[in-house]
């Protein structure tokens, strides 16, 4: 009778993202993504032992939160008149 290796349940791994591909996706160093790991700053993380995952749920609904509506642009300045440039 043949053994069956445990095989990685493919549809549950592509629910997490890796420290790499999530500072790829927010355009990030993993070396930022540690320092928001220690500040609290950053998503929610699962850690098995050394191994960190980022639920995607977790990492589009933090990035949602982070939404902020655009700043007014600036009206431009008046020059003044008879100013030596």
């Amino acid at each position: 009778m043949a053994t069956q290796t445990a095989l990685p349940n493919i549809e549950l791994t592509d629910q997490y993202l890796t420290e790499a591909e999530f500072a790829r996706l927010t355009g990030m160093t993993i070396r930022t993504i540690r320092l928001w790991e220690q500040k609290r700053e950053g998503p929610p993380r699962i850690k098995c032992g050394k191994l960190i995952r980022y639920r995607k749920s977790a990492v589009e609904q933090w990035l949602r939160s982070r939404e902020s509506r655009p700043c007014r642009t600036p009206r431009p300045r008046a020059h003044r008149s008879g100013v030596a440039a």
